[in-house]
């Protein structure tokens, strides 16, 4: 798996299931990550933008992120940028947690799989076309 400017995965809320993203900078540079979370429409509902230094790690989960998702289900966007341009920079995994018998602390089981890296030619557009609509 190679660092990527651009991560894209789904996040889940329903009967009890919890998503959490992990995103990675395995580089020795600052960067910013925006976070950008969709309806399955395509309706941006909420954005997160947060600094991530050098190999470091930001986790965030649909728990924490649910003032800004009004949807249950949907596709969560992940953009590195340095010095405010689109740079590559992450790596990041997604899981997905199910409620376990003390829910929602206790979780029986968990999926996890890496987000997918989106092509470094098609980044720029779509963060141009995306970005704006977060404040």
């Amino acid at each position: 798996m190679s660092f990527s400017s651009y991560l894209v995965g789904s996040f889940e809320k329903r009967l009890g299931v919890l998503t959490q993203f992990q995103i990675i900078n395995p580089t020795t540079q600052l960067l910013e990550i925006h976070a950008i979370f969709l309806n399955d429409s395509g309706v941006v509902e909420g954005c997160v933008r947060v600094e991530l230094g050098p190999n470091a790690l930001w986790e965030t989960d649909t728990g924490k992120l649910a003032d800004k998702l009004k949807t249950d289900y949907g596709v969560a966007k992940f953009f590195s940028l340095r010095d405010g341009e689109i740079k590559p920079g992450i790596v990041g995994v997604q899981r997905r947690l199910a409620a376990g018998p003390g829910h929602p602390v206790d979780y029986a089981a968990f999926a996890e799989s890496n987000l997918a890296a989106v092509p470094e030619d098609i980044s720029r557009d779509d963060y141009n076309y995306i970005g704006p609509m977060c404040p």
